[in-house]
């Protein structure tokens, strides 16, 4: 008794469009509504310094805890700051974190584990060792460097540090992953070597 292998050519004869539909009926409502309202705010806060809003850090810009009924948009906090401008200046600090800690992850990270994985030895120890040095500092320790920074500094240099400690400890799982392909890359070179599965002629 023989058993048909289905020939490949019928998943390469499958329309793209097909494809695209499946896709757009896999997002659904939701999806868009979040995409849209994620866009939203990262233009609100790219914008910030040109939109008609209040200061952030003006104190007394009306009554303490004043509620969304009130004079401003969203209401005050406890020192009548008015609480939409905070939200959308601070939108801005979450957006640098962000973009930051993607740029580094991408450079260094990436970097790092590139070499690790290729080089191995010597500068795998010294490399993994940084990176689990670093991982044993959980964010709540990044969390309790923000509190102490806002009773120490201004509110802008808090910003500014905890943005890039933040940053910095989001190269980590990049590194890890660059290390891991690198070195499964390597492992499939080599056995295609021992196979002879590479075009080259070893005779």
């Amino acid at each position: 008794m023989t058993t048909s292998i289905p020939s490949t050519t019928v998943v390469d004869d499958i329309d793209d469009e097909a494809l695209d539909n499946a896709a757009k009926k896999r997002l659904g409502f939701g999806f868009w509504v979040a995409a849209s309202w994620i866009g939203l705010v990262s233009l609100a806060a790219l914008l910030a310094p040109w939109l008609p809003i209040a200061d952030p850090n003006e104190i007394a810009n009306g009554a303490p805890r004043d509620g969304i009924l009130g004079d401003n948009f969203m209401g005050t906090d406890a020192l009548g700051r008015d609480v939409f401008a905070r939200t959308i200046w601070g939108a801005r600090i979450s957006l640098g974190v962000g973009f930051l800690g993607i740029l580094l992850g991408i450079v260094v990270g990436g970097a790092l584990g590139i070499a690790a994985g290729y080089f191995k030895g010597l500068a795998d120890q010294i490399i993994s060792f940084l990176v689990f040095s670093l991982l044993s500092y959980p964010s709540l320790v990044l969390a309790l460097l923000r509190k102490q920074l806002d009773s120490t500094r201004a509110a802008t240099d808090a910003e500014a540090v905890l943005a890039a400690a933040a940053a910095l400890h989001q190269w980590l799982p990049l590194e890890e992953i660059s290390d891991s392909a690198v070195r499964a890359a390597l492992s499939a070179r080599q056995l295609a070597t021992a196979l002879g599965l590479d075009g080259v002629d070893h005779a």
